[in-house]
Parts: C-alpha cells; sequence; structure tokens
C-alpha cells in the first residue's frame, strides 16, 4: 500500500512539475512577443519622426512633438490602473467592464477638448 501512495505522490510532482514547466514557457513566449512588438513599435515611431522631421518645418515639427506629447500623457492618464483593475477582478462581469470604460472614455474625449480651447 505504502509503494502505491508513494507512486500516485511521485507521479502527481511530475504532472506538478510538467504545468510549472508549461506556464514558464508559455509566460516566456508571450513576454517575447509582447517585447518584439514594443520594439518595433519604437522603431517605426522613429522611423516616421524621422521622415517628418525632413518634411516638415522646424515651427511644424515642434508642433507635432507637442501634439504627441499631449496625446501621450492623455493615453497614460487615461489607463491609468484600469488594466491592472480588471486583472485583480474576481468576478469578471459587465459591470466591471463598463465600470472601467467610464472613466477611460471621458478621459479621452474631455481632456482633447480641453487642450484644443
Amino acid at each position: 500500500m505504502s509503494l502505491l501512495n508513494s507512486r500516485l505522490m511521485i507521479e502527481k510532482s511530475l504532472i506538478a512539475s510538467e504545468r510549472k514547466q508549461r506556464t514558464t514557457r508559455s509566460f516566456m513566449y508571450g513576454l517575447s512577443w509582447t517585447y518584439a512588438s514594443v520594439m518595433l513599435q519604437g522603431i517605426v515611431k522613429l522611423g516616421v519622426l524621422m521622415l517628418l522631421a525632413r518634411l516638415l518645418s522646424p515651427r511644424e515639427f515642434g508642433l507635432l512633438g507637442y501634439a504627441l506629447l499631449c496625446a501621450s500623457f492623455i493615453e497614460r492618464l487615461g489607463q491609468a490602473g484600469v488594466g491592472a483593475a480588471l486583472v485583480q477582478v474576481r468576478a469578471f462581469d459587465i459591470d466591471a467592464v463598463r465600470t472601467a470604460h467610464i472613466p477611460v472614455s471621458y478621459t479621452h474625449l474631455t481632456l482633447p477638448t480641453i487642450l484644443l480651447v
């Protein structure tokens, strides 16, 4: 009987170890794709900015820089904590999505209007 119990414990341990390895592999795979995506996005932005720097006058390029700075600020402010809050919700329902959507929507609609005035 103890031989059977020890064998079951070893099998459970191996299964748990395999799950952990699969989870680690999956995490690293997702992380590498996210990193590649962010890097590619940065390279494309840099290329577009270099092209626009050649095509626009210094005044126009400065205005573009200011507009990009404001847009980036609005994006960061609008997303502040919303993703983390949704991840931490245990019972994911439509009310949680609506609650997270409201501040993001209002931030994206009101701040550009305020900055334009």
